[in-house]
Order: C-alpha cells, then structure tokens, then sequence
C-alpha cells in the first residue's frame, strides 16, 4: 500500500467518522488503549513532537478514566487512591478474570510498569476514606 498524505489520512478519518453507527462512542478507556497500541507500535517512526503529542493525549485520556472512578474506599499514606480488583472490574465492566488476565499480560510485557498500577499493599498502611 502506498504510503497516505496526511489529507487523505484525514479524508479516511473523516468518512469512518460519518459511517460509524451512531451508538458508536468509544469510551476514554478505550481510546487511550488504542492510542496506547499505536504508539507501541509506532514510536521509533514517530518523530519526537508527535511522539510526545500522543503520550500527553493518551495520559489526559488515562487522566479522565481515572477522574471517572468512584471515591476509593481507602488511600494511602501520602493520599494515593485505592481500589479494589473488585471496584475496578465493575467499573471496567468486566470479570474479575478479564481483569487478572490483562494485569498477567502487562506484567509479562513491561513489569515496571505494572507496578504503577497494580500493587500488593500492606493493609495495615491503608487509612479510610470518610
């Protein structure tokens, strides 16, 4: 395939945007996913403005799924919240499996990185949420 201009990229973009079904609305969480596999995927042909371009949208997007949560039952010592497997697959509308399945995945490809996310804390650090 011919490598694509950025207007007729934009062509492209604009006629799905018109066909899609109007139920069609995909959420900040999966936005920021696809987002997220785009920039894996392509980060060593990006040049570096576009590169940081689509981590700042793709954090503003993880920023609104995270503003999206409820009031977490419990925060850490330094005010961190904190949710429960539970909270968070109910909140993700998905099985407590899907969610364990996709931690296992993550931690497999970057184990760093998954522990911004998911961590074991001791709970008798935890405080209250009143």
């Amino acid at each position: 395939m011919n490598k694509l201009s950025k207007a007729q990229w934009r062509e492209r973009i604009i006629n799905l945007a018109q066909s899609l079904p109007k139920e069609i609305h995909p959420d900040d969480q999966t936005m920021m996913q696809m987002l997220t596999e785009v920039i894996i995927a392509e980060q060593a042909r990006l040049k570096p403005n576009n590169l940081h371009m689509l981590t700042c949208i793709a954090a503003a997007l993880l920023g609104r799924v995270q503003a999206s949560f409820s009031t977490p039952s419990h925060i850490t010592e330094n005010g961190t919240p904190v949710y429960t497997e539970k909270q968070v697959a109910t909140h993700l509308n998905i099985s407590l499996d899907e969610l364990r399945r996709a931690a296992e995945e993550m931690d497999q490809e970057s184990p760093d990185a998954t522990k911004l996310v998911i961590a074991d804390i001791d709970p008798r650090k935890l405080f209250r949420v009143n």
